[in-house]
């Protein structure tokens, strides 16, 4: 899930002014800061905290996935924090450890689905390590379908809407009268 937040104008100052120190080309890193300053940036959700006892819904959207490291502890706080989470549209790679979330925690809106692949971006070690994660993570019917779909691949195998209804409940107006 991505939120967007204004830049600080301090730290994009104080690049340009690192950068001019160590003598690199000012003028071009000046101007490319300088419009970066005045644009706002895209973080990811897992990076915002919010405080104990806040209970909003979480929404996710389109999330291509990232870390599964930075996933499994954003998963782990949302559990904790006994908070819904609302799925619309894809939720791809490391997003897929939402999954693993109790079924009363989660929610899909209609169009969602969900994209699983091996994980890699890191050491073969590493990798392994991703993939045997999300795996050991996920509830006993995702494992299911994607022993069924062949297992994890380098390629995105597509978990839709029709299929995972079939588990997860849908986003409906009851939903929104419970908040």
């Amino acid at each position: 899930m991505l939120q967007t937040v204004v830049t600080p104008r301090i730290i994009t100052c104080l690049g340009i002014w690192i950068m001019w120190r160590k003598g690199s080309n000012g003028v071009c890193f000046a101007v490319v800061m300088f419009f970066a300053w005045l644009q706002p940036i895209t973080v990811r959700a897992e990076y915002l905290v919010q405080p104990a006892g806040y209970h909003q819904p979480i929404s996710i959207r389109n999330d291509l996935g990232g870390s599964v490291v930075r996933y499994a502890q954003t998963v782990n706080r949302i559990r904790k924090q006994g908070r819904l989470v609302e799925i619309s549209g894809r939720c791809d790679s490391a997003c897929t450890l939402l999954l693993a979330l109790p079924l009363q925690q989660v929610c899909i809106h209609q169009g969602a689905s969900f994209g699983f692949h091996r994980a890699f971006g890191s050491n073969p070690t590493m990798n392994e390590w991703g993939t045997k994660y999300l795996i050991k993570s996920y509830p006993a019917w995702v494992k299911r379908w994607i022993n069924d779909s062949g297992g994890l691949s380098h390629s995105i195998k597509r978990l839709t809407f029709q299929k995972a209804a079939h588990h997860i409940r849908k986003c409906d107006t009851q939903l929104l009268a419970q908040r």
